[in-house]
């Protein structure tokens, strides 16, 4: 979830004098701001924040419910299961997941949510907190029988099968060997 200044800076906009308007369902739950008849800045636990589209359907939601936070999702309890915005805002298939195009778990409008399958899901992962490369699928990698270093591109294709490329730093050099690995993760 976000804060509130993470959602201005997504949305490009400024809060200022907009009234914080009371919850649909309870008067201090849901709380809201409404944005240029365009979306829904809505307030859940912990003082987080998440984005949802202006339409009928968001608002059946806020007025059903009470929202939320849950490792960085907008949720809500229906009987004793716990379900998450997206998921009750599409009714998708059970073997389906909603993918955050932007990342943002935060970010609930039409737009950045489309429905597809775990493994579409996890092609758009984030890139790892450890990552030094700066592109997911390249990382640095020591051969432990010989100590080598390489910089390692690792690929799952469409049939499931890992395509492991090394690129050795002895003989490109520390620099080269990344650009050359980045470049074939790009291809």
């Amino acid at each position: 979830m976000a804060s509130l200044q993470q959602v201005q800076a997504l949305l490009n906009i400024e809060i200022g004098d907009k009234r914080l308007h009371d919850g649909k369902k309870y008067k201090n739950k849901n709380q809201y701001y409404y944005f240029d008849q365009a979306y829904y800045i809505i307030k859940l636990t912990q003082d987080k924040w998440t984005v949802a589209e202006d339409c009928r359907k968001t608002r059946v939601l806020l007025r059903k419910y009470c929202w939320c936070s849950d490792r960085g999702y907008a949720h809500t309890n229906l009987d004793n299961t716990s379900k998450r915005w997206h998921q009750l805002f599409f009714h998708y298939e059970a073997d389906l997941v909603a993918d955050h195009i932007n990342n943002n778990k935060f970010d609930n409008r039409i737009d950045n949510i489309r429905i597809v399958t775990p493994r579409d899901n996890s092609r758009n992962l984030t890139k790892h907190s450890n990552n030094t490369s700066g592109k997911q699928g390249v990382s640095r990698w020591t051969q432990k029988k010989t100590g080598l270093h390489y910089w390692r591109v690792r690929i799952v294709n469409n049939d499931c099968k890992s395509i492991t490329k090394r690129f050795s730093i002895k003989k490109l050099g520390d620099a080269e060997a990344k650009r050359q690995a980045i470049e074939h993760r790009k291809r």
